[in-house]
């Protein structure tokens, strides 16, 4: 029986309930019968006292209406009775701006963004399920400051300038995401191009996936989203080595933000111009729970347990090495090199696995994009999460965001390219 089979026999015995037509309406969601969704939003708003629930729905229900395209109006007002429920959250005004500025109401996108923006500024009680669609302060800043322009108020350019200026003559960046995250892709690609930096996106789909053949390290938990993952950068690198001559590659997920880069007192070109005469890798991206693993003030090597891949600088030498351990002919072999052939084949474990390998969180987690492994089972039993601003994130990912802004806002960090 499916889970849609499932809710409409407790919705048959129980269709007054709010929480039943909530998970109804989710359910036609998730299949596409946009129809059905609404309906059951609808109907759980009315119903329940819980205006947080009530709010969600509203907003659920304006996201449902704008995958039909051509209803604006109809879109428009899901997203007005959200602000009537609750007026100071800030995702309604978010998704309100990108409707006046898909209309050419650019005055009334600016205002609603400034408004989402001190709205975000809080703290407020997650959604029962994050809106992934929901860019967070900073997206609702950077699209601020483009209105602002159109609407020719000059106040706002600096803060778009410094951005603009400190990421000039970026590399190529080669991020890696997967086909069912389209909205994912969405949000990191406004950024490139809202600060023209050049990108080629590297997608896992669910071909290549079920296509895929590999060797496991033997006595370790095989993860399939993990995996998944592990053999997408190992592609990225693969493709970047083979496309280019480039001495090194800059490689992201599509869940890195660049909400450092206004503090940042270099360009990053100079940043890699001054990197120690050694390093083959940097880690530019870390979560941690050690506290120290952010007494960094410079750069440093990289710890065993630094974790994360979202952003990473590798040199050529250094990418063809990763490959020839792990890149067959027909498969990819997960098995860490001697003597470490029994530990979990981690990413960052493949990644940063040997040479020198250096970190400096250049930049830090888009946490307005609710972590992909509350989706999964094995994380579920294994992982806390918490939830922040709406968000969920495995344990730590907001402790380790939190903590790399305040060094960079602190201007904690003592790293100056000549």
């Amino acid at each position: 029986m499916s889970n849609i089979e499932k809710k409409l026999i407790e919705y048959a015995l129980n269709s007054e309930d709010p929480k039943i037509n909530y998970e109804i309406a989710m359910e036609y969601d998730s299949l596409n019968q946009v129809a059905s969704a609404i309906s059951h939003y609808i109907r759980c708003a009315e119903r329940t006292d819980n205006k947080l629930l009530a709010y969600e729905c509203m907003l659920r229900g304006g996201l449902a209406i704008r995958r039909l395209g051509s209803r604006i109006y109809t879109e428009k007002s899901f997203f007005q009775n959200a602000v009537n429920i609750l007026p100071d959250r800030p995702e309604a005004y978010a998704f309100l701006s990108d409707i006046l500025s898909e209309k050419g109401e650019i005055h009334h996108a600016y205002t609603y963004c400034c408004i989402g923006e001190m709205c975000a500024q809080k703290d407020h009680l997650p959604l029962l399920n994050s809106i992934k669609q929901y860019g967070g302060i900073f997206e609702l800043k950077i699209k601020k400051i483009i209105y602002a322009k159109k609407c020719g108020l000059k106040e706002e350019d600096t803060y778009l300038q410094t951005i603009e200026n400190n990421l000039k003559n970026c590399p190529t960046i080669y991020y890696i995401s997967s086909e069912k995250f389209k909205d994912r892709q969405e949000k990191i690609e406004f950024f490139f191009k809202t600060f023209k930096i050049n990108y080629i996106p590297i997608i896992a789909t669910k071909k290549s996936d079920e296509e895929l053949k590999y060797v496991y390290a033997p006595g370790c938990v095989e993860v399939k989203q993990a995996i998944y993952t592990t053999v997408t950068h190992l592609k990225a690198i693969e493709f970047w080595l083979n496309s280019t001559n480039e001495e090194y590659g800059l490689f992201f997920e599509d869940d890195i933000s660049f909400e450092t880069v206004e503090y940042w007192n270099f360009n990053i070109n100079n940043f890699i111009k001054n990197l120690p005469e050694d390093w083959q890798a940097v880690q530019l991206q870390i979560v941690s729970s050690d506290v120290n693993a952010f007494d960094i003030k410079t750069i440093k090597e990289r710890n065993w347990d630094d974790w994360a891949v979202g952003a990473y600088l590798i040199k050529r030498t250094y990418a063809e090495q990763i490959l020839k351990n792990h890149k067959k002919e027909n498969y990819y072999n997960l098995i860490l090199p001697e003597p470490y052939s029994n530990v979990q084949p981690l990413i960052e474990n493949i990644i940063y696995s040997f040479g020198k390998v250096y970190k400096f969180p250049l930049f830090v987690e888009n946490l307005s994009i609710p972590s992909t492994f509350i989706e999964n089972q094995y994380y579920i039993e294994t992982c806390e999460l918490e939830y922040k601003n709406g968000m969920a994130q495995k344990l730590n990912h907001h402790f380790s965001y939190e903590k790399v802004m305040n060094l960079w806002k602190t201007n904690s960090f003592c790293y100056t390219p000549q």
